[in-house]
C-alpha cells in the first residue's frame, strides 16, 4: 500500500511517490505550505506503527515496519518527507500522553500529545465521513474556518473522486486544546473520555492505493468459471470498494450496479423488500453500505444474496460479516470466508470453510479457521479448491471403476436389470409425475429450465401453463406430491418385478405363488407406502405427500407390462434355447 494523493486547501494533490527499490531523491513540493505541515504533523503523531530497527542503508520501501497496512503506508510517506529517522525524532518532541485505538464501531483513532510546555494537542484519523462529522471547523490556507455547505460539498467531491480511483482514503483532524481546561499534567481518561472529541478542526485527506496482488483478478475469474461466487466484504468506502471490485472482476466492468448506500426516505428498511421493486433494482450487481445492512430485515438480506450475483458489502463491521455468512448459508450456499482479525473469529467459525491469513492473521483467527493461507494470497484458495476437486473427482472415478468391475454377474444381467425392467419402471415413474403436474396446470415443456425460479423462496407469484399464480409453499407441496407418486409407482412396479424375479426360466403360472412370506411382504409394502405418504412428520422428513387415488392407478398398466414382458421373455428362453433372446437376456 502506497500514499498516492493528498487533499488539503480544497485541492487534490499528487503525493511524492515512494520508490520501490531505491532511496527517494525527488522534490518535496509542499513543505512550505502550512496546511500541509499540519496534515503531516497529524499523520506522523496519530499512528501506532514504527520501524523495528534503523535500516537507513536499506531503501525505505524495503524497511521492516510494524503496524497495519494503512499506517505502514503513511509511516513510510512521513519518513520519506521528513528524512531518515526523523519520524521517531519528531515523535520524541511530542510524546504520546494517551490514545484510543481504532475500532470498527468508532471508525477513528486518536492520541493526545504535548504541543508545547503550556498546551496539549489532540490528533485524530479515521473514516473521512466520520471525521468530518466530528469537525466544526477546517484549516484552509493558514486560517481556521467554520465548516460550511460549500466545504462539505467540496469534501464529498474530493472523497468520491479519490474513491473512484480505487484508493483507500483516511481523514485527519486535530484540536489545539484549551490551556486552562487541559493544562500540562491533566489526567486524560481514555476509557471514559474527559476531553472533547467533537468540534475538531478538519485538516485534509490522505489517499493510498492498495493494488490487487498479481494473479488475484485471474483467480477470481477462475472461481467464477468453476461455479464459485466471490463476494467482497470490506471496511472501505462504497466508492473505493466498487472500484476495486471492478478491478478484480467481482463486479463486471459494464454491469449495471444497484447502490444501497444511503437511507431511502421512501423505503421502510424494516419491511421485507422485493427484488425488482423500490431500492432493490433488477440489476446483476449491488453495493451495500454497512449502515443500510444493519437496518435490513433478514428476509430482505436473503432476497439480496439470492438475486444479485455480484455483491459488495462496504463499510461493514466484523459482526456484520457473521450476519452475511449466515444469510448465504440460509439459502443453501456452502460458504468459505476469509479473515485475519480477532473480531473475524465468529464468522470464521460459522462458515463452512474458515480461511485465516498466515502472515497478517491473529492467533485467534487462525484457531477459528479450517484453513490458513501461509502467503496471505487469495489466489492460493483457488489452488486449494482445484486440488480438492481433483481428489473428489478421482474418488468418483475409483468408485465408478469398482462398481462396474464388481457388481454385474454378467453383461446380460445389467442389460436386463437396467435397460429393460429399469426402463419400464422409469417410464412409469415419470408418467405419473408429469400427469400429476399436468393435472395441476404445469405442462412438461413449461417445467424446462424452471428450477431456479421454482426453488426461490421469495417468488410467490410464479405462473403455470394456464396463467395461475403459485406461491413457494404451494409449489413445494405439489412437488412433494409428485415425489410421492413417483415413489408409489416404483413400489407398485417393483411388485411385478419381485414376482418376475421368482424364476429365471419357468412361467410364473407354473412356478406358483406359494411363498406366503413373500406374498405377505407385498401387502406389507402397500401399507408401509401408505404410511410413509400420509403420516404427518414422516412424510415431511422424507419430502413426500399423498395424492389422489386415480393417479396411483396409472402405475398398474406398467406393472402388468413388466409381468407380461417377462412372461414372453421366459417363453422364448424355454422354447428356443440358444436363440437370440436366450443369449441376450438369460442371466
Amino acid at each position: 500500500m502506497t500514499v498516492t494523493h493528498l487533499w488539503f486547501d480544497g485541492h487534490i494533490k499528487d503525493a511524492e511517490l515512494l520508490p520501490p527499490n531505491e532511496h527517494f531523491h525527488g522534490e518535496k513540493r509542499y513543505l512550505e505550505n502550512d496546511s500541509y505541515q499540519k496534515l503531516l504533523r497529524c499523520a506522523t503523531l496519530c499512528s501506532r506503527s514504527h520501524f523495528r530497527v534503523p535500516e537507513y542503508d536499506v531503501p525505505l520501501a524495503k524497511r521492516t515496519v510494524n503496524g497495519d497496512a494503512s499506517e505502514v503506508a503513511i509511516m513510510r510517506y512521513c519518513e520519506m518527507i521528513r528524512g531518515d529517522g526523523q519520524v521517531d525524532e519528531f515523535r520524541k518532541t511530542m510524546p504520546k500522553i494517551g490514545e484510543i485505538p481504532f475500532n470498527s464501531t468508532n471508525k477513528y483513532q486518536l492520541s493526545i500529545h504535548p504541543m508545547s510546555a503550556k498546551q496539549n494537542i489532540l490528533v485524530m484519523k479515521g473514516a473521512p465521513e466520520k471525521i468530518l462529522k466530528l469537525c466544526s471547523s477546517y484549516y484552509y490556507e493558514g486560517q481556521t474556518k467554520n465548516v460550511s455547505k460549500k466545504f462539505e460539498k467540496d469534501f464529498q467531491k474530493a472523497y468520491e473522486t479519490l474513491g473512484s480511483y480505487g484508493e483507500r482514503v483516511l481523514g485527519f483532524c486535530d484540536l489545539e486544546m484549551s490551556t486552562t481546561k487541559y493544562p500540562p499534567g491533566y489526567q486524560f481518561n481514555m476509557e471514559d473520555p474527559n476531553f472533547p472529541i467533537k468540534n475538531l478542526r478538519f485538516l485534509g485527506l490522505i489517499a493510498m492505493i492498495d493494488p490487487p496482488r498479481p494473479g488475484v483478478p485471474e483467480a477470481v475469474r477462475v472461481c467464477q468459471n468453476a461455479g464459485i461466487r466471490v463476494v467482497m466484504v470490506t471496511g472501505d468506502h462504497p466508492i473505493t470498494a466498487r472500484a476495486i471490485a471492478t478491478q478484480v472482476h467481482i463486479i463486471e466492468e459494464n454491469e449495471q450496479v444497484t447502490e444501497i448506500v444511503v437511507a431511502d426516505p421512501k423505503c421502510d428498511p424494516a419491511s421485507d423488500e422485493i427484488y425488482g421493486k423500490g431500492r432493490l433494482k433488477a440489476t446483476g450487481a449491488v453495493v451495500i453500505h454497512g449502515e443500510q445492512l444493519s437496518t435490513m430485515s433478514q428476509k430482505t438480506l436473503k432476497t439480496v444474496v439470492t438475486n444479485y450475483h455480484q455483491i459488495v458489502f462496504a463499510r461493514t463491521s466484523p459482526a456484520q460479516k457473521l450476519q452475511i455468512v449466515e444469510a448465504f448459508q440460509s439459502v443453501g450456499n456452502v460458504v468459505g470466508v476469509t479473515g485475519d482479525g480477532v473480531n473475524d473469529a465468529p464468522a470464521l467459525r460459522k462458515a463452512d470453510i474458515g480461511i485465516a491469513m498466515g502472515i497478517a492473521g491473529t492467533d485467534v483467527s487462525k484457531q477459528a479457521a479450517d484453513m490458513i493461507l501461509l502467503n496471505d494470497n487469495f489466489a492460493s484458495i483457488v489452488t486449494g479448491v482445484e486440488e480438492g476437486r481433483l481428489i473428489f473427482d478421482n474418488l468418483k472415478k475409483s468408485i465408478a471403476y469398482t462398481l462396474t468391475s464388481n457388481i454385474p454377474v454378467n453383461k446380460r444381467l445389467v442389460m436386463f436389470s437396467y435397460m429393460q425392467i429399469g426402463a419400464i419402471q422409469a417410464c412409469a415413474g415419470f408418467t405419473t409425475y408429469f400427469v400429476l403436474m399436468m393435472s395441476n396446470g404445469w405442462f412438461p415443456q413449461d417445467l424446462i429450465n424452471l428450477s431456479e425460479q421454482w426453488d426461490n423462496k421469495y417468488i410467490d407469484d410464479l405462473e403455470d401453463s394456464y396463467g395461475q399464480q403459485w406461491s413457494y409453499e404451494s409449489r413445494k407441496a405439489l412437488e412433494s406430491c409428485c415425489y410421492g407418486t413417483f415413489f408409489f409407482t416404483i413400489v407398485v412396479t417393483q411388485w411385478a418385478d419381485l414376482f418376475a424375479s421368482k424364476t429365471r426360466k419357468n412361467s410364473l403360472v407354473m412356478q406358483g405363488l406359494e411363498n406366503q412370506v413373500l406374498n405377505t411382504s407385498v401387502i406389507f409394502t402397500c401399507f408401509l407406502a401408505t404410511f410413509v405418504l400420509n403420516t404427518p412428520f414422516v412424510n415431511e422428513v422424507l419430502g413426500v405427500q399423498g395424492f389422489r387415488l386415480e393417479i396411483g392407478f396409472l402405475a398398474l398398466p406398467f406393472a402388468f407390462a413388466i409381468g407380461l414382458y417377462d412372461e414372453f421373455r421366459r417363453f422364448f428362453i424355454r422354447n428356443y434355447p440358444g436363440g437370440y433372446i436366450y443369449k441376450e437376456t438369460f442371466y
